[in-house]
């Protein structure tokens, strides 16, 4: 996704924009469609991923969007999975830590462990039945998910940001919205964590109704199968780091009950 948003030079839309709406959703529909089609547990699965991030592969996926239409990537139907949360921590030797879990589903699996009563988390509801399926369900396979601890490392090795975006099959958007808020909008953390968002899942383009009214009517006339959802999208927690000054900015998401805290 990242590296399609840079090819399609995602910064020279606007911040708030149907241009920066409708590439967001186009670059997740293939991206998602790369993840269905040919991800799975790689002690199952052979898949190639500098083949997939290849130049060439990228292109290829580059030319099947356009700005004034919507590419058609089929029914996917991908399942869901929620209950997720998110936290970082960096110290004052700026050491960071990014740490993301999930019991899927508000009890997991309903199921403890007897001595420790650890609940069991339940993700072997993301596997699939159809047979021949990448993530088609198997014995002592992994299912695929999208639990994401995310931190960005400068070309010396060093962390520069520590964050996470929560939010089932969200979060990969999330990602990519968080960093290009920051990274091509010169956001800081507060900012690019509170900012709108849309998600476009299994045909539909789901919009936070802080979206401009005005882009979920372009959208549409574009091609978008667009509503407005009465919640939000995920939720997020952020730390960046300025080395050279040794500052800290912190960030939290609204849509969720965490606080940015500095001691």
């Amino acid at each position: 996704m990242m590296k399609l948003l840079e090819k399609l030079n995602i910064h020279n839309y606007k911040f708030n924009s149907t241009e920066r709406f409708h590439l967001e959703a186009e670059v997740t529909k293939q991206a998602y469609k790369v993840k269905e089609t040919s991800l799975g547990d790689p002690n199952f699965v052979n898949f190639d991923l500098d083949e997939i991030l290849s130049d060439k592969n990228i292109e290829d996926i580059f030319n099947k969007i356009k700005l004034n239409s919507c590419s058609d990537v089929g029914d996917l139907n991908i399942p869901a999975h929620p209950e997720t949360i998110y936290l970082t921590v960096v110290d004052k030797d700026l050491n960071s830590v990014s740490i993301i879990n999930s019991v899927c589903y508000v009890f997991g699996s309903g199921i403890t462990t007897n001595k420790s009563g650890i609940l069991l988390h339940n993700r072997g509801t993301n596997f699939r039945v159809e047979h021949e399926h990448p993530n088609c369900i198997e014995g002592l396979k992994r299912p695929l998910h999208t639990i994401i601890p995310g931190m960005v490392i400068d070309k010396d090795n060093n962390t520069t940001l520590s964050y996470g975006v929560m939010g089932g099959q969200y979060q990969p958007v999330g990602q990519v919205h968080v960093l290009n808020n920051m990274i091509d909008y010169g956001m800081g953390p507060q900012e690019a964590l509170s900012f709108p968002r849309a998600f476009h899942f299994n045909n539909i383009y789901k919009l936070e109704k802080l979206v401009d009214n005005q882009i979920f009517n372009e959208l549409k006339e574009i091609g978008h199968n667009v509503e407005y959802i009465d919640g939000t999208h995920g939720g997020g927690q952020a730390i960046k780091i300025n080395r050279s000054e040794g500052d800290l900015l912190g960030g939290s998401d609204p849509r969720k009950d965490g606080y940015a805290k500095g001691y």
